[in-house]
């Protein structure tokens, strides 16, 4: 397996970008492109419990085929080395990638038109526009959409992923420089179970800015399979409101509202301590977001209405704003900031704001963020677009993130804790 991976590697670093024309020179039939990305992160641990220090880097790298009839095939590997990890034990580098680790990270088929757009294989997954999948999976997609354009009909089916730690609204210069799961074994296994399989479907009405959608999912063994007695299947049904509108000028609002109700065993106690009403939680989501010109601003709140023995709400991403999990906890489900509370911790909110100044002449986006509830995250992030030419682009970047959760009132459950780190990262992409 790992010759395979290296070689498409290979293969696709030397390619460049090339089009095949019919003999009479007048239509293109064929299109090839490269495609990849070489990033690397240290991760400084500062005054946490235990020493969390790691370095990464990863290499991916693969070739897209597009005829201009609609259908796209696609080969890609990803590689990941951890090149220094202080803790065997910490939740990061080779103790969460299970060391060094390699897989063919594309191998698909894909077809668009006006109407209809599905992939089948190893294939990126956001063209569903899902806000709780993201990234590659391994399986089938499809979407519909109506002639007026107003109406999505989308459809999925995942056996296993490739988990890099992306999440929408995080910088995407981190995915895949601190975590890579492979889709097996470690994500079949760790993820979505051995014997887990991922059905999932919706549909989005768009109108006047207004965009309302709704989801059902399916799991048929979720939580992992690495806790003993945590048998059954997860159901998800959820959905959500915005509305954007522009006003006053250069002035542009975005209000969400996201819900999702569950039922599934999703709690960390042993068997024997579950009671009934633990499988059940839900998941209310306010978001609202404000821009003005390079300016960008907001504040959320949300809540995880469950039992305190449920565990909390599980998903494969989100769309939130939250770096605590992306580095210090990458591999925890629920996520942290979607797990259980204690009484009196009920509410959880966030500000955050940016700057954007690649809007303008300059190549710098600054993010930050601070959170407060159970879940307590103060993030910073720096994001410079250092170097580009012809559809290459190097990104680096500095970054600080302490996260922390409070810890549980139910005896067994175990929290991320505290964690401070500082950041350096880059990524060389085409």
């Amino acid at each position: 397996m790992n010759k395979v991976v290296y070689s498409i590697m290979v293969a696709a670093l030397i390619c460049a970008p090339l089009v095949a024309e019919d003999k009479d020179d007048e239509t293109v039939k064929l299109t090839i492109t490269p495609f990849g990305e070489l990033g690397g992160l240290y991760n400084q641990g500062i005054a946490s419990p235990g020493n969390h220090s790691y370095g990464n880097l990863m290499a991916h790298a693969g070739v897209d085929f597009a005829l201009e009839n609609g259908w796209k095939f696609g080969l890609g590997a990803i590689g990941s080395w951890a090149i220094w990890d202080t803790s065997s034990s910490s939740q990061s580098s080779s103790s969460v990638m299970g060391g060094n680790s390699g897989d063919i990270s594309e191998a698909y088929v894909h077809y668009k038109n006006s109407r209809l757009e599905f992939a089948v294989g190893r294939f990126n997954s956001n063209f569903l526009n899902f806000d709780y999948m993201s990234g590659n999976i391994q399986g089938g997609a499809g979407v519909i959409t109506t002639h007026d354009g107003k109406m999505r009909y989308w459809a999925m089916f995942a056996d296993s992923m490739l988990y890099t730690g992306a999440h929408r609204n995080t910088s995407s210069t981190l995915y895949g420089t601190n975590v890579i799961y492979s889709y097996y074994p470690y994500s079949k296994q760790n993820i979505m179970g051995i014997w887990g399989e991922v059905l999932a479907g919706g549909l989005s009405y768009f109108t006047n800015g207004m965009d309302i959608s709704a989801f059902l999912l399916l799991d048929t063994q979720l939580p992992a399979n690495k806790l003993t007695g945590r048998n059954g299947v997860l159901f998800q049904a959820g959905g959500k409101i915005s509305y954007e509108t522009d006003f006053s000028g250069a002035w542009h609002s975005k209000s969400v509202l996201r819900g999702i109700f569950q039922l599934g065993n999703t709690s960390k106690q042993p068997t024997a301590n579950i009671v009934a009403g633990d499988e059940l939680a839900g998941l209310v989501w306010l978001d609202q977001t404000f821009e003005y010109r390079i300016f960008e601003f907001g504040a959320g709140i949300y809540s995880v209405i469950s039992s305190y023995g449920n565990g909390g709400i599980y998903t494969f991403s989100d769309p939130s704003r939250y770096y605590g999990k992306v580095i210090n906890a990458p591999m925890a489900f629920p996520s942290p900031y979607f797990s259980s509370g204690s009484a009196g911790q009920f509410l959880n909110g966030y500000i955050f704001g940016s700057i954007d100044l690649m809007k303008s002449s300059l190549p710098f986006r600054l993010d930050g963020m601070i959170s407060f509830g159970r879940y307590q995250e103060y993030s910073i992030m720096l994001d410079y677009n250092a170097w580009k030419y012809r559809g290459m682009n190097l990104n680096v970047g500095l970054g600080y993130v302490f996260s922390k959760v409070a810890p549980s009132s139910i005896p067994g459950i175990s929290t991320a804790g505290l964690q401070s780190s500082l950041l350096i990262f880059g990524k060389f992409y085409y």
